[in-house]
């Protein structure tokens, strides 16, 4: 028994339920248009067939169909409204509402940390190995930003080398593991 055949068969269990099989013609916002062939040359276009079964809510789940897509429909009694209860190819998933726009592609954004991890990792690299040649004896503190619980005094002399003092660790490269939900995939 396919899965149309199960639904129709618990459809039939409940009066008044309706259950239709057809083809997607045209998607709007929040609805769809669905052409029933009953074996004829004519076909019924239902339009206005909802694509959330749960109205009013921006917090529930649903698929937008793909234009060409097999749908399957129904009409529960007491309900003027057509539903979307399965198609066969969807444009668009909508989970909990659309407010924060698609689903991260986790390996184009762990490649995109990781690029700018690298490269911040290379700048401190750089900055801890920076030495500065003195050209100008001085005796004092040498760069008084620096924090209190490190200054650096002494007596400079001409052609001493100063090393910059840093410090920042380097930074772990993120792992897809970091940032991925294994349990919502997509693509």
């Amino acid at each position: 028994m396919n899965i149309v055949e199960v639904i129709k068969h618990i459809a039939s269990q409940v009066v008044g339920v309706k259950l239709m099989q057809g083809v997607v013609k045209a998607v709007q916002e929040d609805t769809c248009t669905v052409a029933i062939d009953y074996g004829t040359d004519e076909e019924l276009a239902l339009e206005k067939v909802k694509l959330n079964v749960v109205e009013g809510s921006k917090k529930s789940t649903y698929a937008k169909p793909a234009v060409g897509a097999y749908a399957l429909i129904i009409k529960l009694p007491e309900v003027d409204n057509w539903y979307l209860l399965h198609a066969s190819t969807t444009e668009m998933q909508h989970l909990n509402g659309k407010d924060f726009g698609g689903l991260v592609k986790v390996k184009e954004l762990t490649d995109k940390l990781n690029a700018i991890e690298k490269l911040l990792n290379n700048f401190l690299n750089d900055f801890k190995n920076h030495t500065h040649s003195i050209n100008t004896p001085f005796v004092g503190t040498i760069n008084p930003g620096t924090p209190a619980s490190m200054p650096i005094t002494g007596t400079v002399t001409m052609g001493d080398t100063m090393k910059t003092v840093c410090v920042l660790n380097a930074v772990n490269e993120t792992k897809v593991k970091d940032i991925e939900n294994p349990n919502v995939n997509h693509g």
